[in-house]
This record gives C-alpha cells, sequence and structure tokens, in this order.
C-alpha cells in the first residue's frame, strides 16, 4: 500500500516530511491495520512528490508490479467493468486477474467493447475470445455481460457507463505508449469516474499467446452470445 501527498510548489519533502510525516504514517496504518484484520499481508510506503503520476510511474519500474488498485468511495461492489478497444488485451493475465476478483463473489464482468474508425474492431471476434479466455479460468458464462459502443474515447466511454458500485478494470495494451497510457489512467480518467479503478499492466509475451488463441477462434464455428448478454447496452 502506497500513500502519497502530492507538495507544494517550493516544498522539499525532507520539509513536509518533518511538519506532517507522523501524521500521514498514522493515517496509512489505520488503513493497513484493516486489512491484515482479514489476514492480507501489507507492505507500506509513504511518498511525498510533486507529481503523483511520475513517482507512481517510477515505482511501478522499480517493484516490476502487475497491477495498481487506485481506491475510490464504494459502499458496495456489483460489477467489474472492463473496456476492450485492441484484441490483445483479451490475454491470460487479464482472465486471470478477472477470474479472481469474480469466482467467488459471483461479481458479474461487463466487457464494453470500443469501436472507432481507426481501430476497426471485428466485435464478434472479441466476443467469442473473451468469453473463451474468461470460461476457460474458470468463470461461467452467465456472468458475463458484452456489449459494443461507437464512442470514440476511452475517457467519454468510462465516464458514460462506469458507476459508483463498479471496479473498473483497465488493460493496457501493446499498441499503448506506457507512459500516456499510465498518465491517462491515473489522471483523466480518474477525473471522470468515482469508482475504484484497477489498471493493469501488459507482460512481455503476451501478444503472441494472444494471437495463437485469436487465430484458433476465427477457424472454429462463431458460438452465439445469448440475448440477455446483449441487452445490457452501457448501464
Amino acid at each position: 500500500m502506497l500513500g502519497y501527498q502530492e507538495l507544494p510548489e517550493q516544498t522539499s519533502p525532507e520539509q513536509f516530511k518533518e511538519e506532517s510525516g507522523e501524521k500521514m504514517s498514522e493515517k496509512l496504518k489505520h488503513f493497513t491495520s484493516q486489512l491484515e484484520e482479514y489476514d492480507i499481508d501489507v507492505e507500506s510506503e509513504v511518498n511525498y512528490t510533486p507529481d503523483i503520476s511520475k513517482s507512481l510511474d517510477r515505482y511501478i519500474q522499480e517493484q516490476h508490479s502487475h497491477v495498481l488498485l487506485i481506491p475510490g468511495e464504494i459502499d458496495s461492489l456489483k460489477r467489474l467493468l472492463v473496456p476492450i478497444y485492441n484484441p490483445d488485451q483479451i490475454n491470460k493475465r487479464m482472465a486471470t486477474i478477472l477470474r479472481n476478483l469474480a469466482y467467488s463473489s459471483r461479481l458479474p464482468i461487463t466487457i464494453v467493447i470500443i469501436e472507432t474508425e481507426n481501430n476497426n474492431m471485428d466485435a464478434e471476434t472479441i466476443r467469442r475470445l473473451a468469453t473463451e479466455q474468461l470460461t476457460m479460468a474458470g468463470l461461467k458464462e452467465n456472468q458475463l455481460r458484452i456489449t459494443k459502443v461507437e464512442i470514440p474515447s476511452l475517457v467519454k466511454v468510462v465516464s458514460q457507463i462506469a458507476g459508483d458500485e463498479d471496479l473498473l478494470v483497465l488493460i493496457e495494451s501493446e499498441s499503448d505508449e506506457k507512459k500516456t497510457f499510465f498518465k491517462s489512467s491515473t489522471d483523466k480518467i480518474q477525473n471522470a469516474v468515482n469508482c475504484p479503478t484497477l489498471i493493469v499492466f501488459r507482460e512481455t509475451g503476451e501478444t503472441e499467446a494472444t494471437e495463437s488463441v485469436s487465430a484458433k477462434e476465427m477457424e472454429e464455428p462463431a458460438r452465439t452470445i445469448s440475448g440477455e448478454d446483449e441487452d445490457h447496452g452501457s448501464t
């Protein structure tokens, strides 16, 4: 758990830590103690920085982090919302993480296929690929809701669809420029939603695995997603 404090201009981390560091550490300890009550092992650190995006990016690289959870105020969690704008986002890491989040809780997963003039997505192939990956990971097909929207901006999509009881799951694509993806995820999208956000970073070698599954899928007969899945639109 990484606590952070954005520093005012011309304030050094050392100066702020001396003045307010104890208070910040106590706040972080309060949060970690709640997790430890559930037998969760927690390591914590406080970061004082004038630019939280840059500091988080550096920390993630140093720690080789797979995911980043940005908390949000939420009373209950009722859905996992996953926007997809590139087929390579559907990979084993995505399937494993969604399975771990939704298997025991039976949370529904809404996958939103974002189609624009530039990406020319084959929505039916994405439906088949996502369904296969997630059911192979252990989820039930009736947990999945897959829909398509034609909105040319990821930020606009999540601002219109994400609700206060969602966990927004952002999957990094191989086509994303890492720094741009990260800054957009932590800045623009966080200003557009109130719900917590889980950012899943890509892993070397996942693209090839995804492409091989995609090619296999396209050779097989199409499987129909139930009409119930088609009716969820942008809810």
